[in-house]
């Protein structure tokens, strides 16, 4: 999410077909340094509004869930300042309005 670009694309079954033993860095979803980052969280974020991605599904262990928790909590000032600092489209902004995070659920 944070380094964007082609790194995010759209999968389905047979893209992920057995993959099982390799685990999810064949996928890209490998630790990332920057995501521990504010700044890489708000890349994340960024990357993810302009492609029209309004929610994810976090998928692993402790430190997945704990990153997925503060991206939730950051995430709606990350819209507010990307759009007053025009680094996304008025029309991504309109179309991806910022929630409060507590209309985000965390298991």
């Amino acid at each position: 999410m944070v380094e964007g670009g082609d790194q995010i694309r759209k999968m389905d079954w047979e893209s992920v077909g057995g993959i099982l033993q390799q685990g999810g860095t064949i996928i890209g979803t490998a630790r990332s340094e920057a995501f521990r980052t504010h700044e890489g969280r708000r890349k994340a974020a960024l990357n993810l509004i302009q492609l029209g991605i309004d929610g994810l599904i976090v998928i692993g262990g402790d430190g997945s869930l704990t990153g997925a928790y503060i991206f939730r909590e950051e995430v709606a000032r990350f819209n507010i300042g990307a759009h007053s600092n025009g680094q996304i489209s008025a029309e991504i902004g309109a179309a991806h309005p910022t929630c409060s995070s507590s209309e985000w659920s965390v298991p």
